[in-house]
């Protein structure tokens, strides 16, 4: 890949990320008209917070700028992503509403509101609900004891709340694969104690902040309230067929990604190999058939053709052709990338934007 491409995905990152995401301005070192001179403390940052941009954007979000500080810290701190100092707004998940007549998803306006005693509430007029995150900070309990007893942290907020339904903040989504568990009172708490067993110290290393531990990732209750038990089924579908929408892109990606796998495993192959053996005659004639589709001057590749022709088992295999091999599987993981990029793009438009 050259190095114009390569420096490409940092400077799309550094665009996507500006307008809510403060220090990556020109002026904060980032002009992108000078991205070579970028060191790789500045490439680890850009690196660090698009990772953290397209996780929190994988799903249908609300853009939440609020005016102060403080309550964009509560906001970010529901999310889990209090240690990003540098965004300057909260991607607030808001499922889609599913519409029956034309099988499309129609984007909310959600009515956020923080209390006094740092609260989040998000009202969702579309579907008659409201949801809340019911986050630990908020009840008085440290760290250390919502670790140590998860199961008494979740009694204790339920106690002091009145929710017709709940379910798990499990960092910045809520619980369950695909599908939220929108539970009873009763059922919460059953379902806390699956989580602890699933997920506890038994299983995963407590001090490996990246292990998949509930303490790393466990940090409240969600509060529902559904007049009827049809709006709540409402949400769940339409959660569902966002799901299966996210589904599809990661499937593209991964299929993009293993291509790529792939190509670089052939690259190899080609160094490894020091003759001409009708392996490398093959993809060498193969390359040059694709590369006449779209060739304007054919007669270099016409050459080429004639020279791999006229070469046999024992000869070396020459620098020309070998760079003409790697040159073409280097392009080929380019148009890979450049599949993923436009891929996480067009999701990036469907979740900020509910385009259909």
């Amino acid at each position: 890949m050259s190095r114009k491409k390569y420096l490409s995905e940092y400077t799309n990152a550094v665009k996507r990320m500006r307008p809510h995401v403060s220090g990556f301005l020109a002026s904060d070192g980032f002009d992108i008209r000078k991205a070579h001179d970028w060191t790789p403390s500045q490439k680890r940052q850009i690196t660090r917070y698009n990772d953290m941009y397209a996780q929190a954007t994988a799903e249908s979000v609300h853009i939440y700028r609020p005016r102060n500080k403080k309550n964009l810290k509560i906001a970010l701190k529901s999310r889990g992503l209090e240690r990003f100092k540098n965004l300057k707004v909260a991607f607030i998940p808001v499922p889609p509403k599913y519409d029956h007549e034309t099988d499309t998803l129609k984007p909310i306006t959600p009515k956020i509101k923080i209390s006094k005693s740092g609260k989040l509430s998000v009202k969702v007029k579309d579907h008659s609900s409201e949801r809340t995150y019911l986050l630990r900070e908020n009840f008085g309990i440290t760290k250390e004891d919502f670790i140590n007893d998860p199961y008494s942290a979740a009694e204790k907020i339920l106690k002091e709340t009145d929710y017709s339904h709940y379910n798990i903040i499990a960092g910045e989504h809520e619980y369950g694969r695909g599908l939220p568990k929108i539970l009873s009172e009763e059922n919460i708490l059953k379902e806390v104690e699956k989580m602890i067993e699933r997920y506890g110290s038994d299983s995963f290393d407590p001090s490996d902040k990246s292990s998949k531990f509930y303490g790393n990732w466990f940090f409240g209750l969600i509060g529902y309230r559904f007049p009827t038990w049809q709006a709540a089924r409402d949400y769940r579908q339409s959660e569902r067929r966002f799901t299966d929408k996210k589904k599809v892109y990661k499937t593209k990606i991964k299929k993009a990604n293993r291509q790529i796998k792939v190509i670089e495993k052939t690259i190899s192959k080609i160094n490894k190999h020091k003759r001409m053996t009708p392996h490398i005659r093959t993809i060498v004639n193969r390359d040059i058939t694709e590369r006449l589709k779209t060739a304007s001057d054919p007669e270099p590749l016409l050459e080429l053709r004639s020279v791999v022709k006229g070469s046999n088992d024992k000869q070396q295999i020459p620098p020309f052709i070998r760079d003409f091999l790697i040159e073409n599987r280097h392009d080929k993981i380019a148009d890979q990338n450049k599949i993923i990029s436009d891929l996480i793009a067009e999701r990036l438009a469907i979740n900020l934007k509910l385009k259909k």
